[in-house]
């Protein structure tokens, strides 16, 4: 049950997070920029899989252990990030190799309009286009498998969370 519902959760997740990606392209670069910017901030998979591993806990008979729920947490993180950097690849590597351009500077404007909106020196707004502007390279496999390799260090870590947060057994009240 625990691996059939880790595959489930996971594909789930990645598949949300890729109908997300591909709506907001043909949306347009504003659309696009805007549900990165917030899916970056919402923690919807972590939610998913949260549901997942509670929807786990209230189907077993017995109360399960530690390594268990993080095995499902673990799974469910690797197949949604395998399908995370599949369709960020595809998209920003084959479908439209000037995507991250594109976005970059749709982005870089909002954030100059926002920065001399509050104020911010010009140093601080040509310190931020300059990092801006480092970032305006294709995507390539290499930066692909870094950042998955990232990703999979911090969905251990909210794994572990996952699987405590589960664990915890509950008292009745007498």
């Amino acid at each position: 049950m625990i691996r059939k519902t880790s595959l489930i959760v996971g594909l789930l997740a990645g598949f949300l997070f890729v109908a997300g990606l591909m709506i907001s392209y043909e949306m347009g670069i504003a659309s696009l920029g805007s549900f990165l910017t917030w899916y970056t901030w919402l923690p919807v998979i972590f939610i998913v899989v949260l549901a997942g591993a509670w929807y786990i806990r209230t189907r077993s008979a017995e109360p399960l252990d530690l390594k268990p729920m993080l095995q499902y947490a673990l799974l469910a993180y690797f197949l949604y990030e395998l399908i995370y950097a599949g369709a960020n690849y595809y998209l920003f590597a084959f479908k439209d190799r000037e995507l991250n351009n594109k976005l970059v500077e749709y982005l870089w404007q909002n954030s100059a309009k926002q920065m001399a909106e509050k104020g911010a020196g010009k140093d601080q707004i040509e310190a931020a286009a300059e990092l801006a502007n480092s970032a305006r390279v294709p995507l390539t496999f290499m930066q692909i498998l870094i950042g998955f390799g990232q990703n999979m260090i911090l969905h251990f870590i909210k794994s572990v969370i996952i699987a405590t947060i589960t664990k915890q057994k509950t008292h009745k009240q007498s």
